[in-house]
């Protein structure tokens, strides 16, 4: 039986013997048959290097790929939105309009209302076109008041009442309309046509234009 040294490798056949004459180590036990000692295999920390460098490399890869694939996406989202802006133009903001009507629009305005206000008859709408000192002067020579052209007299009806070539000065607060007129009227199922010319003065009170003198002219 043979023994050896765990720490020299030493052998001895002496099996008496019990501890190393090298370095005085307790002897330990071996087989007589032939040792292979097998020697545990190193770690092979080069290739764990390497492998480590190539899931480094794979990363970076991927990452530089997941960028560019971003990149990409947004040229082609700005592309897309960039179309979409040119065949659907945002639309211009509408420009501000003012409401506020001019002198002149105002009278113009004024003289539609008169229209409207005779063929139907609405004296609450005339009683504010017309001052309470007006007066109309027909071609007769008679001068109507404001109080008896008002008046609710029902003579045969109204079926319109026309303005042309209307003209208007305004000086300061006051203004002069000339202009031309048809009055269409029907009496007994005859319908009867009066052409006239006319001059209105008006004058502006509390921002607002009223009518004060017509002289009226029935043309032959």
């Amino acid at each position: 039986m043979m023994k050896k040294c765990p720490k020299c490798n030493n052998t001895y056949a002496n099996g008496s013997l019990n501890f190393c004459l090298e370095d005085g180590t307790t002897l330990i036990l071996v087989n007589d048959d032939f040792e292979t000692e097998v020697l545990p295999k190193k770690k092979s920390y080069a290739k764990i290097i390497i492998a480590l460098a190539s899931l480094a490399i794979l990363f970076v890869f991927s990452l530089v790929a997941l960028i560019g694939i971003y990149q990409f996406r947004n040229e082609i989202a700005s592309l897309f939105k960039s179309d979409t802006e040119i065949t659907n133009p945002k639309p211009s903001p509408t420009p501000e309009i003012s409401t506020e009507l001019n002198d002149e629009e105002q009278i113009l305005d004024l003289f539609k209302r008169l229209r409207k206000a005779y063929v139907e008859d609405d004296f609450d709408e005339l009683d504010k076109i017309m001052a309470d000192g007006y007066i109309e002067k027909n071609s007769f020579g008679q001068r109507l008041t404001k109080k008896q052209i008002l008046s609710p007299v029902q003579v045969g009806k109204k079926i319109s009442l026309e303005h042309s070539d209307l003209d208007v000065e305004v000086n300061g607060k006051k203004a002069t309309v000339t202009g031309k007129g048809i009055q269409r009227a029907e009496f007994g199922g005859v319908e009867v046509s009066v052409r006239f010319t006319f001059e209105t003065k008006l004058r502006k009170k509390d921002n607002r234009w009223q009518a004060t003198y017509s002289d009226v002219k029935i043309k032959s």
